[in-house]
């Protein structure tokens, strides 16, 4: 385990380091990642956008990172942020997965940071 702190990603910001955007791989680098499978999902549903390079690079992070599953309790607080929230529901599952493992978010996305009793970062991506 890394000296950094426990951080769960959103989608956006594996896609960033994908990328080989310097402030997402800094924060890969210098922190213990988790990863929903929902976000495992998505990037792999894009995968045909992903040049080979970035298929191996995103297959050994996935190796090197934490997988968060959906489980019950995941489940029912997903509901309440979607309907509470009118989040999308991967959006739901990602911060209700942050809310139980009570573990910031980074995310770009800000329609996420709305949610409450979870702490999110914003990611920009230029700073």
């Amino acid at each position: 385990m890394k000296n950094g702190v426990n951080l769960l990603l959103d989608s956006n910001i594996l896609i960033y380091w994908l990328n080989s955007n310097l402030k997402a791989t800094q924060i890969l680098s210098d922190n213990n990642i988790h990863y929903s499978i929902i976000t495992e999902i998505e990037v792999k549903g894009h995968i045909s956008f992903l040049t080979e390079e970035q298929k191996m690079k995103f297959q050994k992070g996935l190796n090197r990172f934490t997988k968060i599953n959906l489980n019950e309790e995941i489940k029912d607080i997903a509901i309440e942020y979607k309907l509470h929230y009118n989040l999308k529901t991967p959006d739901a599952i990602i911060a209700a997965s942050a809310k139980f493992l009570k573990m910031p978010l980074v995310t770009g996305d800000k329609k996420v940071q709305q949610v409450e009793n979870i702490i999110t970062v914003l990611f920009n991506p230029a700073n």
